[in-house]
């Protein structure tokens, strides 16, 4: 996905930040528990909560959502975070 976006974008003309993310949203307590489902890991330390629950010593944003839409408008396929997981794994092992 990646280089044919860049190669998409290149060829467009068009400039500025795009974001290539998902179509779909998911929370980190998502992400983790399906990446242990597909990995075969257990889930067993993933806990569900809040980023404003944490103690972190740097702020972070509860919402990483990335408007997407520019990409999808130069016709950019953007999958689901489930499927670029399984890419991920697929690739890596």
């Amino acid at each position: 996905l990646g280089a044919l976006a860049i190669e998409t974008i290149l060829e467009s003309g068009t400039f500025g930040v795009f974001n290539i993310g998902s179509v779909n949203t998911c929370s980190k307590y998502e992400f983790g528990m399906y990446m242990a489902e597909v990995s075969g890991f257990s889930d067993k330390n993933i806990r569900k909560g809040t980023i404003l629950s944490t103690s972190l010593y740097a702020s972070r944003h509860s919402d990483l959502t990335l408007n997407i839409d520019k990409a999808k408008r130069l016709g950019i396929l953007i999958p689901t975070y489930q499927e670029s997981i399984t890419r991920f794994l697929n690739d890596k092992y």
